[in-house]
């Protein structure tokens, strides 16, 4: 019986023995484009989240400047 096992191994192609790796590699590479995505969409979530506040941060800045300005020329008026 082992003898039989051991001369089906021996009858194997080399295209059989690395199916294995090859199932490996093509998980491996699928592994780092997922990731490699997912660091991506992080950094830009990050970036466009900065972009935001920043636009809202002048918002605000530019809201102060007409509420002030409102004021003067109610005073002056």
């Amino acid at each position: 019986m082992v003898a039989n096992e051991v001369a089906m191994n021996i009858k194997k192609t080399p295209a059989e023995l690395r199916s294995p790796i090859a199932a490996l590699t093509i998980v491996l590479v699928m592994t780092y484009a997922v990731l490699a995505a997912m660091g991506w969409l992080s950094f830009s979530n990050y970036h466009n989240a900065q972009v935001t506040t920043q636009r809202h941060l002048r918002i605000e800045e530019l809201r102060g400047g007409i509420i002030h300005f409102d004021e003067v020329l109610t005073m002056s008026a």
